[in-house]
């Protein structure tokens, strides 16, 4: 995604892993969810899973699964195929990235998720 499109859309924070690094730290980004759906602040999210590890042929079957969680849980998921993010970054793919946001869609600052208090200390710089 295109540094206008996240000022545009008025992405704030990008909650960035594989399925299974998200699958891992599941109950503790919960938290942080409940907390943005709290604040009324999730369509400043955009959640996003790297899929480059995935087979082509299955990429229809995980649309449709996207938009479906998507619409559930109220939140932007998108699906980075080639996995561009992971390595403009150099990112460990057993990890859970932040990226928050500035308002003209910078990157202001980058952290692997730990757990959830910590993750709601730095967030609290930025979602506002």
């Amino acid at each position: 995604m295109e540094q206008e499109a996240l000022s545009n859309l008025g992405i704030r924070l990008i909650i960035y892993g594989s399925p299974d690094a998200l699958t891992t730290n599941r109950t503790q980004l919960d938290l942080i969810l409940e907390h943005l759906k709290t604040m009324n602040r999730t369509d400043q999210l955009l959640y996003t899973i790297n899929f480059s590890s995935y087979p082509r042929f299955i990429r229809s079957i995980i649309k449709g699964q996207m938009k479906s969680n998507s619409e559930e849980v109220g939140i932007r998921i998108y699906a980075d195929w080639d996995g561009v993010l992971s390595s403009h970054f150099n990112l460990d793919n057993s990890q859970v990235s932040f990226f928050l946001i500035e308002d003209i869609g910078v990157i202001q600052e980058r952290f692997y998720f730990n757990d959830a208090l910590t993750a709601l200390d730095i967030l609290a710089k930025i979602v506002r």
